[in-house]
């Protein structure tokens, strides 16, 4: 989750610190090191919504944030 790479307040134990967490809370530490075109359908949607947490946004907009 390159994203986090662009966040220059945080130092680079943060960062790895904030991405560890983002991993576990969605069961994704198995993945870490994965490309995007070897994860399941479910897997990508977890790391699309883990992204969009990585910056720690006010606000999210989800569209069909459940679609199965």
């Amino acid at each position: 989750m390159a994203i986090l790479e662009t966040r220059k307040e945080l130092n680079r134990s943060d960062r790895e610190q904030r991405l560890e967490a983002l991993l576990e809370d969605f069961h994704i530490t198995h993945i870490r090191d994965n490309l995007g075109m070897s994860l399941s359908g479910g897997e990508r949607r977890r790391v699309e919504i883990a992204r969009s947490l990585a910056t720690e946004p006010a606000f999210i907009l989800l569209d069909e944030p459940l679609l199965a």
